[in-house]
């Protein structure tokens, strides 16, 4: 029995998803799907659109077998950790085969190989110096190196789940599926079916129907979207009561300062961002700084998860009834396996705080309210 694993957030789920999930197991012929998805908060340093157990459902709903969790210190950080801590989570599973994962543009997986094989912190000062003449950091990498692929979020996020499958010597095998439709980052659909998540995201926070962009049971639940800025209280607050903004995770001297010196001017969370933005951070560095200070993430937290092998625990929040995937998993875990939140309150309680600040602003069922999903075929 082979089983395919999917690293993804879902923010929304679209139909470029159900795509690769469908692809997984009739062309590729993979007989289960395990999703590994960020939870409540995302990458791009934001809330998600939808709290994680609806995200879970939508991923069953669409073929999917398995929704495992990536804690919030690792979702909602670099691409560099973001993916070591999910390959982490495929490879400690004990049951994935295959790692698929999108890519854009005329690259391949041999030339997405190669440039894992870089050490980049070789070109980190160059890389610097192009960001302080107002480069992006995506924009940086690509032209640190004359044949590397281009460098769009999903090929920069390929070549660190190749890099972390190599410093794990993983027999896992990495397949990379094409992108269809709209590029990863558009902001503006152009294609009628395959958009970005990103373009679905700001139709959603303009009113506008995304039928056409989403599975109908995905366009059937989603309401108004959880934003940055349900935060900007949270963060104001912390602002003004924490003596040292260094101390929470990605957060620099610099950032820190800039920060402190606007305290006391009122701003919604993405008027934050765009003040404290400069050159040399992205929009993206910065969003994900304003975030961990409002969750009151700390850098120590994050280093030592990360000194400790990124993963205790493997968290289910979904599983198909009739799969024989969860039981597989728990066999040949290595990694304790937990589903319902009130048994494991103790392991959990640095992830349920989180969970709690996210359900306070969108207004769900705190997280000792929720379950794993569990969907029947004929649900489906």
């Amino acid at each position: 029995m082979k089983t395919a694993a999917i690293i993804c957030e879902y923010d929304p789920f679209h139909n470029g998803h159900a795509y690769l999930i469908r692809k997984a197991k009739t062309e590729l012929c993979y007989d289960q799907v395990i999703c590994i998805m960020s939870g409540n908060f995302v990458q791009r340093g934001a809330p998600a659109v939808c709290d994680k157990y609806q995200r879970a459902k939508w991923a069953l709903m669409a073929g999917a077998d398995l929704v495992l969790e990536i804690p919030p210190v690792f979702a909602a950080s670099s691409a560099r950790e973001f993916a070591a801590c999910a390959v982490r989570a495929a490879v400690s599973s004990g049951i994935v085969d295959g790692l698929l994962f999108g890519i854009e543009g005329n690259v391949s997986l041999e030339m997405l190989k190669e440039e894992a094989k870089k050490d980049i912190s070789a070109d980190s000062e160059q890389i610097r110096d192009m960001m302080k003449q107002g480069m992006t950091y995506p924009e940086a990498l690509s032209a640190s190196g004359e044949s590397g692929p281009q460098y769009s979020s999903n090929n920069i996020l390929a070549v660190e789940y190749l890099r972390e499958l190599d410093r794990l010597h993983s027999s896992v095998t990495p397949v990379p599926v094409k992108r269809i439709g709209d590029p990863f980052s558009s902001r503006d659909p152009a294609d009628k079916r395959f958009t970005s998540a990103t373009a679905i995201r700001g139709l959603l926070t303009e009113g506008v129907s995304v039928s056409s962009y989403v599975p109908g049971f995905v366009a059937a639940d989603l309401k108004r979207p959880v934003v940055a800025d349900d935060l900007s209280s949270i963060l104001t607050k912390a602002l003004l009561t924490e003596p040292d903004l260094t101390v929470f995770h990605d957060v620099s001297r610099e950032i820190a300062g800039r920060l402190a010196n606007r305290k006391n001017t009122i701003m919604t969370f993405t008027e934050r961002i765009a003040d404290t933005k400069t050159r040399q951070y992205t929009y993206t560095r910065i969003s994900r700084a304003l975030l961990h200070i409002s969750l009151g993430m700390r850098e120590d937290e994050f280093l030592n998860a990360k000194e400790n092998g990124y993963l205790r625990y493997l968290r289910i929040l979904g599983l198909r009834k009739n799969s024989p995937v969860s039981s597989l998993l728990k066999k040949n875990a290595a990694l304790p396996v937990i589903g319902r939140t009130a048994q494991y309150a103790d392991l959990l309680a640095g992830d349920i705080l989180y969970d709690q600040i996210y359900y306070s602003v969108s207004g769900a069922k705190g997280e000792f309210d929720r379950s794993p999903v569990v969907l029947d075929s004929d649900d489906i």
